[in-house]
């Protein structure tokens, strides 16, 4: 039998912070999507939903902070390719009510 792992007081320490950003994190993402949200009953066709060219333009302008971290840029493209695909889909379906009740 293994004896349990036990933290140093280091990285409880590293832990808290995470914690904090994980906190800071979520209620960032949240806020992003409310506004994402707000932005569907501007939207004239379902189609303006999804558009390539906004999304492209978002990784181009988010990807090189990476490099300010000496982390590869890929980390941050698929975390915003991820999240984007999920706060597209929630306005898509947020569209659709908008629009069904019309």
């Amino acid at each position: 039998m293994t004896a349990a792992f036990i933290p140093s007081d280091e990285l409880l320490a590293l832990r808290e912070r995470i914690d904090a950003h994980d906190q800071e994190l979520a209620h960032m993402m949240c806020q992003r999507l409310e506004l994402i949200i707000q932005a569907a009953p501007l939207k004239p066709r379902f189609e303006d939903v999804r558009l390539e060219d906004r999304i492209e333009e978002i990784i181009e302008k988010i990807t090189p902070i990476a490099d300010q971290y000496g982390i590869d840029r890929a980390y941050l493209e698929t975390l915003y390719r991820l999240m984007m695909d999920e706060s597209i889909a929630r306005e898509a379906k947020r569209w659709q009510q908008i629009n069904d009740a019309r």
